[in-house]
């Protein structure tokens, strides 16, 4: 009985100080994690093994004494993600049931941009787990990945996944690869419009690490349209080195060269 009433005043008291800090009707469950799993055991070896790599690789530079001792330990040391990547395929097939395998393939797309194995992962990613949650952290990383397969994850994530932040994470990166895409095909800039427009009708609230996936939408649409090669340059106002103030529209049919630059 004494245990029931001293839980009863620990869950008002816990009540009275969530609200007094405005916390949301709802709060997060926090779920015990269960036993590690065989999977999961060799999983954190491997994630062990890697972080050894790394740390070896820090100490070694930190002691070179010269550039040329530091240029040995870049050549000799310096950790390569895609020596452990078939590690972590086998790891993926062979527990194809567990959780963990689409952990160890997403480590691989995370770490191995290109090359057999990043492509193995992505088909594994693709066939298997196209609608699990882990696939929001994929999209993330596979923005700036030019390859075909990455392509082609990204768009199944955006026609197949049931998860909105998944699908709007993918929308953006199809959005970033076609921007990418179109340094050397202006033709692109097409594509890029045609997602970015989606993601601020349809995904604009998602978080990104610059405010919203909307804010960051918008900024690439403006730059397409008024920054790219042969457009006219949007309006600069300023003061020259006599307290003069200008404005580059002044200067219309002059030729200007910008310098931008800063001293933090």
């Amino acid at each position: 009985m004494l245990r029931s009433i001293t839980g009863v005043l620990l869950v008002l008291l816990m009540t009275a100080s969530l609200g007094a800090q405005r916390a949301p009707a709802k709060l997060p469950v926090k779920v015990k994690p269960g036993p590690l799993t065989e999977a999961g055991k060799k999983y954190r070896a491997l994630l062990g093994e890697f972080g050894q790599q790394r740390l070896a690789y820090s100490k070694a530079y930190r002691e070179a004494k010269t550039a040329e001792d530091r240029l040995r330990v870049r050549r000799e040391l310096f950790p390569q993600p895609g020596k452990l990547a078939d590690k972590f395929l086998a790891l993926a097939r062979e527990h194809a049931d567990d959780p963990i395998a689409v952990q160890a393939l997403s480590w691989v797309v995370s770490n191995v941009r290109t090359g057999k194995a990043a492509n193995e992962a992505i088909d594994l990613l693709i066939k298997d787990y196209i609608e699990d949650e882990a696939m929001v952290a994929v999209c993330q990383r596979l923005m700036r990945s030019m390859s075909p397969q990455s392509h082609k994850l990204l768009t199944e994530v955006l026609q197949k996944s049931p998860l909105r932040e998944a699908k709007g994470q993918a929308c953006f990166g199809l959005m970033m690869q076609a921007k990418y895409a179109a340094r050397a095909n202006p033709a692109k800039e097409a594509e890029v419009k045609k997602y970015a427009e989606r993601v601020v009708k349809d995904f604009a609230d998602l978080k990104h690490y610059r405010g919203s996936l909307g804010e960051a939408a918008k900024r690439e649409l403006y730059e397409i349209e008024n920054l790219g090669i042969g457009k006219t340059a949007p309006e600069i106002t300023g003061e020259d080195i006599a307290g003069t103030d200008f404005k580059l529209s002044d200067y219309r049919g002059k030729v200007v060269v910008i310098d931008f630059w800063g001293n933090w």
